[in-house]
């Protein structure tokens, strides 16, 4: 058949060309679906986000009800992709038809499959929408197109670096997580770090034009910790607000009776974060070549040790941090310039013991509020003690 350059063919058309009669009277006009406008990677979250309780049923029940799905559509409306929710991924694949729609059949492993209706959005950037009933719950979704670019220039968000801190649920933990977010060019983004519980997190997406003014880059995580929710950049930065901020839903599965927290939680959890650049010939707190001054303090809240460990220190422009008071303690900091995480110990006195304590964390490229009433840090971390972790936090004068 000969190819069209317009969105229409006839059907009268398609039988001249194929040497038939054609019945003018009864052509039947066939529109193709630009599928091509619409190509590219497509990710959102799955479920309702509903946190309703901190029972253990409640706990089991959120991982089937929050997911993360991604597509990649082609000129053809070809979709091919994955479900990642109740601790699996999966893949899908199928086509859309001419109006648009498909429904899929997700195999999964020892798991009834999952079904997913989905409903493609011609107008520009590009969103599929729907549903997907998984394990008896029927979940929506809205999975938007990621903002990469087609014309080969950097993306708004292009090969930078940000640091977050991740601050425990309130009346759960009292110590602080971190991670970094890195973008590529095309703005597509990796986030690793850990959680003030000690577990990993990992997650990767492409960051979303949401239309009200801001880039939103969807993260979903599992493991140990189920980490749910969005991370917002907004494109114009007003005075005092934070770079990069967002609202998680955080389910620590419950575990063994003898481990850490084993009765699991489930709450939610606010993220800030700050754009961070490795700094070489100036003190990353100074912004300059001069000595800045610092303060490091463990465990504000007194949770695990006797007394509140607060040190005084300097940051040089070699970006070595030392301390200026007499330290008793042992402790001692290392500080990385590439990564912006630091890692140290302490002794604690243990049952007349000296016991020797790791603590790790990451340093901002500015102050940075924790949102839980929490000082403006410029770093923050953790280390873990037995059910409990207290924070670790740098603040500067």
């Amino acid at each position: 058949m000969e190819k069209k350059q317009h969105a229409f063919i006839r059907k009268c058309d398609f039988e001249f060309h194929h040497g038939a009669q054609p019945h003018f009277d009864t052509c039947i006009f066939y529109r193709f679906t630009d599928f091509a406008k619409l190509t590219g990677l497509y990710n959102g979250l799955v479920g309702t986000g509903d946190i309703r309780t901190d029972s253990i049923t409640g706990m089991n029940a959120s991982e089937s009800k929050n997911g993360f799905i991604v597509f990649s559509l082609s000129s053809a409306g070809l979709l091919s992709g994955n479900l990642s929710i109740e601790g699996q991924t999966s893949p899908l694949t199928g086509n859309f038809s001419s109006n648009k729609t498909i429904s899929v059949s997700i195999t999964r492993t020892n798991k009834t499959a999952a079904i997913a209706t989905l409903q493609l959005i011609a107008a520009l950037p590009g969103e599929i929408f729907g549903n997907v009933t998984v394990s008896g719950n029927t979940l929506p979704f809205r999975a938007l197109r990621a903002a990469y670019t087609t014309n080969g220039t950097a993306h708004a968000l292009a090969n930078r670096s940000y640091t977050l801190v991740l601050p425990p649920p309130d009346g759960v933990l009292a110590g602080h997580g971190y991670a970094t977010l890195t973008t590529q060019g095309n703005g597509s983004a990796l986030v690793t770090g850990r959680l003030a519980t000690g577990d990993a997190i990992s997650a990767s997406a492409g960051f979303v034009d949401s239309g009200d003014g801001n880039w939103v880059l969807p993260i979903y995580s599992t493991g140990n910790s189920v980490l749910t929710g969005e991370m917002v950049i907004p494109k114009t930065l007003l005075r005092g607000a934070a770079e990069m901020s967002g609202t998680m839903e955080w389910l620590r599965k419950p575990t063994v009776a003898s481990s850490p927290l084993s009765s699991g939680f489930l709450k939610r959890s606010n993220i800030s974060g700050a754009g961070y650049s490795i700094e070489t010939g100036s003190s990353l707190l100074s912004g300059n070549s001069t000595t800045a001054n610092f303060t490091l303090t463990i465990d504000r809240q007194k949770q695990a040790l006797a007394l509140v460990l607060t040190q005084k220190g300097i940051w040089p422009a070699n970006n070595t941090p030392s301390f200026v008071q007499p330290v008793s303690s042992g402790l001692v900091i290392t500080f990385s310039s590439a990564t912006g995480n630091f890692t140290g110990s302490f002794n604690r006195t243990i049952n007349g013991a000296q016991v020797p304590t790791q603590f790790q964390g990451v340093m901002f490229g500015k102050s940075v509020s924790t949102g839980n009433a929490q000082p403006m840090l410029r770093g923050a971390g953790y280390f873990i003690s037995g059910n409990q972790t207290v924070p670790v936090e740098i603040t500067v004068p």
